[in-house]
């Protein structure tokens, strides 16, 4: 796995290498401090994960991000910051993790782990369509499904949405057996991957203009399940 680390600080390029190769990770790691020496050699090299500090002076990390996933939108990204207060304004798209410096140690095992399971295995699923077409979709690109005027709908992050045929929407859930869904509502699940943002009420997800509501039932199951993806 291709993998780089991009920070403004050098001190922390050994101690990155030092925490890998206690993790068994063998894979050969290229670092940073440029954030525009990286981007040249990122538009050359495809980087499978990138490590990426958030506060940065000559280039900020969730700006980075952005142009990263322009570049390539398959790359995974982890997060390392000493300023955890950023963690929910810096959570985004192929963000499969965030790593406090100070317990770098303790968190980089389950980053590392689930790395290796995104990048081992892309699982894509089956589903019957309503006129009859079977629908090859991979798990990850999958935005939320909702049941509304008595159809089931679902929603993809390629902009597509299809009509599906089954008799309830938990047979949808039932069979995409995820722990990346939740439901919002009795007639809505999402991916809690793609979050962008929640509030009290709403969320919104990445790909998707439109806010979703969130019952008051399932709110804090869905702010815990969101809370503990950004470090699994």
């Amino acid at each position: 796995m291709k993998t780089a680390y991009i920070d403004d600080e050098e001190i922390y390029f050994p101690l990155l290498r030092k925490v890998l190769n206690n993790n068994n990770w063998n894979d050969d790691i290229d670092t940073f401090s440029d954030t525009e020496v990286f981007l040249c050699s990122m538009k050359n090299n495809h980087y499978d994960l990138v490590f990426l500090d958030i506060e940065m002076p000559d280039n900020n990390g969730i700006f980075l991000s952005e142009q990263i996933r322009d570049i390539n939108a398959d790359t995974m990204i982890v997060y390392l910051t000493n300023h955890t207060e950023t963690m929910f304004r810096a959570y985004g798209i192929n963000v499969i993790g965030f790593i406090d410096k100070s317990r770098i140690d303790e968190q980089m095992p389950f980053v590392l782990r689930k790395a290796m399971d995104l990048f081992g295995q892309k699982k894509t699923v089956s589903m019957k369509s309503k006129d009859g077409q079977t629908i090859q979709l991979e798990l990850s690109k999958i935005l939320f499904c909702e049941i509304k005027n008595r159809k089931i709908f679902l929603y993809t992050s390629y902009g597509s949405k299809y009509i599906l045929n089954y008799s309830t929407i938990n047979d949808v859930y039932s069979l995409l057996d995820s722990d990346q869904m939740v439901y919002i509502t009795r007639s809505a699940f999402i991916n809690i991957k793609k979050i962008e943002s929640i509030g009290k009420e709403e969320l919104h997800l990445f790909g998707y203009s439109k806010p979703l509501f969130i019952s008051r039932t399932r709110r804090e199951q869905v702010n815990t399940m969101f809370l503990h993806s950004l470090h699994m």
